[in-house]
C-alpha cells in the first residue's frame, strides 16, 4: 500500500546472575528457575510452572533471555532444601541486568494425606492454591490443568507422603487436596 510503516524492535530483556547459599556463600548445585508475569494494574504474579518453561540451572550462575515483552517479568528460584526466591519486577526495556539470588535453607508445605480410615491415600493431588487465585473443579477433578495457570502441583506417595518446593514466606496460600475417597483444604498456617 501506500502507507510506509515505521516498526521499532526492543532488544531483548537479558537477565543474569548467580545463586548462593545465604550462610555459607557457596554456589547452589543444583536450581530451577520460573518465569513470572506481572500484568497491569494486577499484584498477582503468573508463575509459569509448566515444564515448557520451567529452565534448570547448575552451579550457581544463570542467564535468561526475554524476547516478548511483558508489563513485568519476576523470577523465581527454586533449590531443595531452600526456601524459594523472588526478584524484583524487571521491564522488558531495561536492556541487560544482574540479579544474584541468596537462598536460605528452609522447606515449603509437605505433608500426609490419610483417608477418613486413617490409611495413606495414594495418588491424592495437592494443590497450592495462593490467594488471588482459584482452583475451579467438577466432580472431583479440575476442570482446567491448573500447572497451565502456574498452580503448584503434587501427587502423593505410596505412603500418602507429598513435598513442594520451598515457598516464598510472604505467600499466602491454601492446600488444596482431591482424592477419590474425599476433599480437604488447609490454610497457611
Amino acid at each position: 500500500g501506500p502507507t510506509e510503516y515505521e516498526v521499532v524492535m526492543l532488544p531483548p530483556l537479558i537477565i543474569s546472575g548467580t545463586v548462593v547459599d545465604a550462610e555459607t556463600q557457596e554456589p547452589i548445585k543444583n536450581f530451577t528457575l520460573v518465569h513470572g508475569i506481572r500484568w497491569d494494574n494486577d499484584r498477582n504474579i503468573n508463575w509459569e510452572t509448566d515444564s515448557f518453561n520451567l529452565k534448570e540451572f547448575t552451579h550457581g550462575q544463570y542467564t535468561l533471555t526475554y524476547s516478548q515483552p511483558y508489563p513485568g517479568h519476576l523470577i523465581r528460584i527454586d533449590a531443595e532444601g531452600y526456601l524459594s526466591a523472588r526478584s524484583r519486577v524487571f521491564t522488558s526495556d531495561e536492556g541487560t541486568v544482574t540479579y544474584d539470588f541468596k537462598l536460605e535453607k528452609g522447606t515449603g508445605p509437605h505433608g500426609v494425606v490419610l483417608r477418613p480410615d486413617g490409611t495413606p491415600a495414594q495418588d491424592a493431588d495437592v494443590y497450592v492454591v495462593v490467594s488471588g487465585r482459584y482452583l475451579h473443579f467438577e466432580n472431583g477433578k479440575p476442570t482446567n490443568r491448573p500447572q497451565d495457570d502456574g498452580t503448584e502441583w503434587a501427587v502423593t506417595q505410596d505412603d500418602g507422603t507429598f513435598a513442594f518446593k520451598g515457598l516464598l514466606d510472604d505467600v499466602d496460600y491454601k492446600l488444596v487436596v482431591l482424592h477419590e475417597d474425599g476433599f480437604a483444604d488447609v490454610s497457611k498456617q
